[in-house]
């Protein structure tokens, strides 16, 4: 029974371990989702010059992950717009979508919703171009981090578990 025990316990290490490095890697795809989202939409409004709502509704159809979510749900929420500032709707609906941003990922994505529908199109293509910038910041760290936390991970969940196992033994 006690080999069934450390058997078990080693295979949760080993899952655990798992579900960490799948953290990484979908944190990883949610980057570079957000990144394609922020370069269509610097595109899209380079180019053609949409409206917000066209603009939310395109992007919701040519995402994918969180990001679809988020451009879903602020598609959704334009029709409190009179009564809440865009802003805080970008805001609300990027903390509530993009949680696989940390701090200060998600308040450069935050601050493009003061700026997006409010001020000449170039100041837009500015600020989107700045967050473009340092999110592809973000995924480059994240991509040269991966592996060793990957690593990381499942080594470390699978130490833990065999140190228990040899206790239980």
């Amino acid at each position: 029974m006690r080999w069934l025990g450390a058997i078990l316990i080693v295979l949760a290490g080993l899952c655990s371990g798992a579900i960490y490095s799948g953290e990484k890697k979908q944190r990883l795809r949610g980057l570079e989702d957000i990144c394609a989202a922020l370069e269509l939409m610097s595109g899209e409004l380079q180019t053609r010059l949409s409206s917000l709502p066209e603009l939310c509704n395109e992007l919701k159809d040519r995402s994918e992950g969180a990001v679809q979510i988020f451009f879903g749900n602020l598609s959704k929420s334009f029709n409190r717009l009179g009564e809440t500032e865009f802003s805080s709707l970008w805001d609300e609906n990027a903390r509530e979508n993009l949680k696989i941003l940390n701090d200060e990922e998600l308040r450069q994505v935050s601050s493009l919703g003061k700026v997006l529908g409010r001020c000449e199109v170039e100041r837009q293509l500015e600020a989107l171009t700045s967050v473009i910038s340092y999110m592809r910041t973000s995924l480059e760290n994240a991509r040269k981090t991966y592996p060793q936390e990957k690593k990381l991970g499942l080594g470390v969940g699978t130490a833990a578990a065999l140190l228990l196992a040899l206790v239980l033994l």
